[in-house]
This record gives C-alpha cells, structure tokens and sequence, in this order.
C-alpha cells in the first residue's frame, strides 16, 4: 500500500501496530530481542504493536521507532509511516531550497573609507601623545611668578606710629645687626641710644622692651621652677609608707585616704610590698598568720589585735 491511497483514505481510525506484531512473530523474535536490538524500553515495542503511539514520547520520535522496527521484521516501513501520517498529518514537509543571487562583499582594508578613518584616528592619537608630553615636562619657574615689590610699605603702630618698610634691594650689601644683652637693663637701653643710625622713637621703645623682657624672664623661669621642687618635696615628706615581708601566701589590699588601691593582689612566700601615698591607709591582709613583717613608717605594726580567723582589717596611722 503506497502513502498516497492510506491519504486518500476516507477514514484511519487507528495505527495497525497488530500488523508489526505478527509480522515479528513470524520471524520468531520476542519483545525483548527487538527492544535489546533498537535500545529501547519494552513498553516502547508494547505501544507500538497495540497502535498506541500517544504513549510514546513524541510523534516525530514514532517515525524512527516505526522504520526501525519494520526493518527488523521484513516489512515495508513506508506503508505504515504512511498510515502515521493519516492520522497525525504531514510532520515533515520538504522545504524548497532558495538559490543565493547575490553575496555581500566585505569592505576592503584598502578602501577609501578605511584609509579615511585610519588616517583620522591615527593623528588624533598624535595629537594626544605630544600635548600629554608637553605637559608632563614643562617646567614653570615659580620665581616669575612673583611680582617684584618695587613700592614701600607702611605698618601703623600701636602707639599711633606710622613704621615705613623700604623695599628691598638684594643688589645692595646687607649689613648685619647685632643685639648685646645685658644683665643690666639700664646699660642695654644706653647701647641701644649710643647706635650710630638714626632710629624713630617706636622703633627705639621696642627695643627697649624687648631687652627689659629677655633679661626679666629667665628670673621668673627659675624661681617657678623652684617654686615647683619645693612643692614637690614637701608633698613627698607628707606621703606615708608601708612595708611588709611575707612568710607565706597572703591576700593584701591597700587603699589610700581617697580610697584609691595602691595594692590588690596575693603575695606568696618571699615577696614585700613597699607601698607609698596619703594616710590614712585602709589595709585587709587575707591570712594574717603570712606576714612576717608589716611596718608603717618604719614603725614595727602589731597585727594581733586587728586579727580575726587569721583576716585582719586595720586603718594606719592607729589612733
């Protein structure tokens, strides 16, 4: 049967996959000697012996399973891809091959365009690589830069003076002026009236004061600085000192007057504590039984008294 009587049959009501089977019995071969030989599952080979290709995976998948099996068991492949087409249509149709006419050439290097654009882009990167050279190496003097001050200046005083700077001249010698303190105020003043340039009365009185200040301050420099020592001396006879040696491991704490710890910490066997600040001084010592030597001041202290379950807790000077 040819393709073109299965489609001008009026009616296909189903593929006649029983055909297949029969043909395969014939032959003597089994579902799983075909399904081994085509790699494919045996439901595949069910579906397509029983016309139920809606179970395969795709239409298009069915005519290679279709021809595959035919060849298989001797029978023409075409008339039942034939009948496959009655019922689901054409799925592939030949599509007319469309001769080319004309083919696009591509543009040359040696076009006119090209050597428009390459000229173009390359002066246009000389351009940016002489002027970023100009830039990174030229050198500016600061010197001319600088307006020269050809005029002079005028400063107003706080004593209402008007002090007139002449403009400088680095062609002329400078003469270099020399300023001699001395311990004696008065003799400086002297000097400074003997100088032999004439000199305005703002300019003298300035002098004046700044000699009287340079001889003054160190004066005052020594005695705060010995006014500094003394205090410190006499805040240091006023601080107060403890001293204890340990026989054994022992909790100390020291507190001074403002409640301040000048000592926190466990002292074993061999350690001291030397401690210095102002009285009066609260002391805790954890295991009293530790301390081997305890002294305020360089007075031996009694702990006894002060100890309770081996803590004691005193407040130096005793009162």
């Amino acid at each position: 049967m040819s393709t073109e009587s299965i489609a001008d049959q009026p009616e296909v009501q189903r593929f006649p996959g029983e055909r297949l089977q029969a043909a395969r019995l014939a032959k003597g071969v089994t579902v799983e000697k075909i399904s081994s030989t085509l790699h494919l599952p045996g439901s595949y080979i069910h579906a397509l012996e029983n016309g139920e290709l809606e179970k395969l995976p795709s239409i298009v998948f069915a005519r290679g399973y279709i021809r595959s099996y035919s060849a298989l068991v001797d029978v023409d492949a075409d008339e039942f891809i034939g009948y496959l087409d009655a019922l689901y249509g054409q799925s592939q149709k030949t599509r007319a091959v469309r001769s080319v006419t004309k083919v696009r050439q591509q543009v040359k290097v040696g076009h006119p365009v090209v050597k428009t654009f390459s000229w173009l882009l390359g002066a246009v990167v000389i351009s940016a690589s002489v002027w970023w050279w100009n830039t990174q190496n030229s050198v500016i003097d600061p010197v001319s830069l600088l307006g020269e001050v050809d005029s002079a200046i005028s400063v107003e005083t706080s004593q209402g003076d008007t002090l007139v700077i002449p403009p400088l001249d680095d062609s002329a010698p400078t003469e270099s002026s020399e300023v001699v303190v001395d311990s004696n105020p008065e003799a400086v003043v002297s000097t400074a009236e003997k100088d032999t340039q004439p000199r305005s009365s703002t300019e003298a009185a300035l002098a004046t004061s700044e000699a009287v200040r340079s001889v003054a301050e160190p004066a005052v420099d020594t005695e705060a600085v010995a006014a500094e020592a003394a205090s410190q001396q006499d805040r240091a006879a006023a601080l107060s000192r403890l001293t204890m040696n340990f026989g054994g491991e022992c909790w100390v704490t020291v507190k001074d007057r403002d409640g301040k710890s000048l000592f926190n910490n466990v002292r074993r066997s061999g350690d001291s504590v030397d401690v210095t600040g102002d009285a009066p001084f609260s002391v805790l010592l954890g295991a009293a039984n530790g301390v081997s030597s305890f002294k305020f001041n360089g007075e031996d202290v009694d702990l006894g008294p002060f100890s309770k379950n081996n803590v004691a807790r005193l407040t130096l000077p005793l009162e």
